[in-house]
């Protein structure tokens, strides 16, 4: 769900925090927080505290106080951890909080036209790399990831960190020890390759889950040949020794849902993630979109459902479905009393992108608690513009993060065209703001003031 930033912009804003703000050049680690910063929220933790991963030159996790502020307790003493390494395009694509406070976060480099390499590293609760694990904190992954990133990570009851990926045409699975190093009762030295359909020609594996006896469920994409040209959305299971698990699907760990066609990444036009498959007692919720749809002809946001056997459930929703036009990079959460909450943003026309933001009961009605039952509320603070990365549910308020954009903005030193600012929003359960969060609810890093008489502007002085 992040948008590229220009190394240009980088570059430039990186020089002119250097010479402009020579005592502040401890923050200017990341050229990424001055003018262009996108970062998705993945968890909070019991203190209330929450975190976040971002940077696509820069990959960083963060974390804010409970009040929104960024702690400085935490990474170089800014509330910013940085991931050390090289390459000329890196992006974190998950990461995961575990029990003892320590993060866990996989990532993948791109150090040339032909080579790339894929990681796992793990910080400590101060945003320390854990030098404990792997070698001084990271554990490279086998290059069977190929060029597609890891998509999702999950850490079972053994400790053991669990990566999925695709891989042309199915998808692969990694599984690390607590140490890091692979482990070797998984598969084929800590490896496994598989698929949805194996008549498939192309798939894409972009959602995990790891259940209560540590089988993992995969959800993805796959593309039908034939009369059944199209994507459809398709599931995988595994045993904890990485072997399919009979008991799903047809027999064989596997199934695809033809009642609907669907993708579950989160954008149709970026190689992005729509969330872990949200499972329960009696059944598995897919978040992601399908084609394009009505007057706009732009493609739809889409929830939809499969029993605990891994049959389609047409019953759910409109005919199996949920769908929300013009909807781009929904993914879903699992809320409190078997609520599901999502997340995306609306892009009607050009240059009009706003968050979107809705709570659903288990049978994928709108909740008539949140927003007055309207569905997805549209969520556009003073004006501004932007797009939804994330979100968490915390006692009872939720949380999510968005990207929002602003023109004119003058991050740090000079005015720039535009810039991204990232903002994490606190909601009721009714989906309210918390106006004592941040500023009037939304909390953001840089830090900035939200000035309503100039929409998608950075307040005047």
């Amino acid at each position: 769900m992040r948008r590229p930033i220009s190394i240009r912009a980088t570059i430039i804003t990186a020089l002119l925090l250097a010479l402009t703000f020579p005592a502040a050049a401890a923050a200017g680690r990341y050229a990424e927080l001055g003018s262009n910063t996108s970062a998705s929220l993945f968890a909070a933790q019991p203190d209330g505290k929450l975190l976040l991963y971002g940077g696509s030159i820069h990959p960083f996790v963060a974390r804010m106080l409970p009040s929104g502020e960024l702690d400085p307790s935490f990474g170089g003493g800014d509330g910013i951890a940085p991931i050390p390494v090289k390459g000329s395009r890196v992006g974190i694509s998950d990461a995961a909080l575990l029990a003892d406070g320590k993060v866990v976060a996989v990532a993948r480099s791109l150090l040339g036209e032909d080579d790339a390499s894929s990681f796992v590293v793990r910080l400590k609760p101060n945003g320390k790399p854990d030098r404990s694990f792997g070698s001084s904190g990271r554990a490279a992954l086998p290059n069977t990831f190929g060029w597609t990133a890891p998509s999702n990570l999950a850490i079972d009851s053994q400790g053991r960190t669990i990566v999925v990926g695709s891989r042309y045409p199915g998808f692969t699975v990694a599984a690390l020890l607590p140490s890091g190093q692979p482990d070797e009762s998984f598969g084929e030295g800590g490896l496994v390759t598989g698929e949805f359909n194996p008549e498939s020609s192309s798939e894409t594996a972009e959602g995990l889950a790891i259940l209560n006896d540590d089988r993992i469920l995969i959800s993805g994409t796959s593309l039908g040949e034939g009369p059944s040209y199209g994507y459809y959305i398709g599931l995988a299971q595994l045993l904890p020794n990485g072997s399919p698990d009979p008991a799903f699907g047809g027999g064989d760990g596997r199934a695809i849902g033809p009642g609907i066609r669907g993708q579950t990444g989160g954008n149709p036009y970026e190689d992005d993630s729509g969330g872990a498959p949200i499972v329960t007692d009696d059944g598995i919720t897919i978040v992601g979109h399908a084609g394009s749809l009505g007057v706009h002809q732009c493609p739809s946001g889409l929830i939809t459902r499969f029993d605990s056997e891994a049959k389609w459930d047409p019953g759910f929703g409109v005919a199996g479905v949920q769908l929300f036009p013009c909807t781009y990079g929904l993914e879903g959460a699992a809320g409190s009393g078997g609520s599901l909450l999502v997340a995306g943003y609306a892009n009607f026309y050009p240059d009009l992108t706003y968050p979107r933001i809705g709570r659903f009961d288990a049978a994928g009605n709108p909740d008539l608690d949140f927003n007055r039952g309207n569905g997805l509320r549209g969520l556009r603070p003073a004006g501004l513009q932007g797009f939804a990365t994330g979100l968490v549910e915390s006692g009872r308020s939720f949380y999510f993060s968005a990207s929002m954009t602003l023109r004119r903005c003058t991050a740090f030193a000079r005015p720039t065209k535009d810039c991204e600012v990232a903002t994490v929003t606190k909601l009721r359960a009714d989906g309210s703001p918390v106006r004592s969060f941040g500023t009037a609810g939304i909390a953001s890093f840089p830090e900035i003031r939200i000035c309503r008489r100039t929409p998608f502007e950075r307040c005047p002085r």
